[in-house]
């Protein structure tokens, strides 16, 4: 049974390379253009404030695993030290659930609009947008 397993490890660690880098190598500059795009050039709503939020998060996402894929590269040693060791997945855990977070509340204003537009139009600031957002 051990010999199967070193046969399936390079190639399993081969993989997981490819997919950690072509995360990174598409994440980063598709969510740095999100950012340019919803921070300096698109007018302030509630949408844009949401979409702005969700690259943030997912920037950061995309470049823990860079710290993934050192790992993956060392044989499954952490040269990063123990201190990273704890913060790094709580890094991931909090984008993935800011993450979600976000596309709710972009999920929720979008509902509000179509269902109740006056009571919405109303009562649905930017700076409850803002807030929202750094509360995720």
């Amino acid at each position: 049974m051990e010999d199967y397993d070193d046969i399936l490890e390079y190639p399993m660690k081969v993989i997981s390379l490819v997919f950690y880098y072509l995360t990174l190598i598409l994440c980063v500059p598709e969510n740095t253009f999100v950012l340019y795009v919803a921070g300096f050039k698109m007018k302030r709503t509630i949408n844009t404030v949401g979409f702005l939020s969700l690259a943030i998060v997912d920037l950061l996402c995309c470049l823990s695993t860079l710290f993934y894929a050192t790992r993956s590269v060392e044989d499954k040693r952490w040269p990063y030290g123990s201190i990273m060791c704890k913060i790094l997945p709580f890094i991931m855990l909090i984008t993935m659930f800011a993450s979600v977070f976000t596309l709710s509340l972009i999920s929720l204003d979008r509902f509000t609009q179509v269902i109740t537009p006056v009571w919405a139009q109303k009562h649905c600031s930017l700076l409850i947008a803002r807030l929202s957002c750094v509360a995720a």
